[in-house]
């Protein structure tokens, strides 16, 4: 009886450590082959490790931006931005795992009605 106890508890340290390992893997992953980069009139997004995938929108198009942090999220001091936009490649876009969600948040935000105040739209409006 006592062996079938330390067989169970072998398996069941040997699955968790598998499932951390394998989030692991996935976050380290993630972190690799994701990358943003937001100027004055762009926010570009690359995806991919050995193939590399390059989108941008232009921050004009830019109808809306938000942000949420779960508790796990909060806890490690990241989160997840939304972006809607009319841009036809990344209308929805979604940047997850962004360190300092809210000062990201109000970068982009800035830029985006800085750039519509630039040219003269307004920001209510559209």
């Amino acid at each position: 009886m006592v062996a079938n106890n330390s067989v169970v508890w072998i398996i069941g340290v040997a699955v968790a450590f598998s499932l951390w390992l394998a989030f692991a893997l996935y976050l380290l992953y993630q972190r690799l082959s994701v990358e943003y980069q937001l100027t004055t009139q762009r926010l570009f997004h690359r995806k991919g490790i050995l193939a590399r995938v390059t989108n941008r929108v232009e921050v004009i198009d830019i109808d809306d931006v938000q942000f949420s942090q779960n508790f796990v999220e909060r806890f490690l001091g990241v989160g997840t931005i939304r972006i809607l936009s009319t841009d036809i490649s990344d209308p929805k876009l979604v940047m997850v795992g962004i360190d300092d969600v809210k000062s990201v948040f109000d970068t982009i935000d800035k830029v985006r009605r800085d750039e519509r105040r630039r040219r003269g739209l307004h920001i209510e409006t559209v």
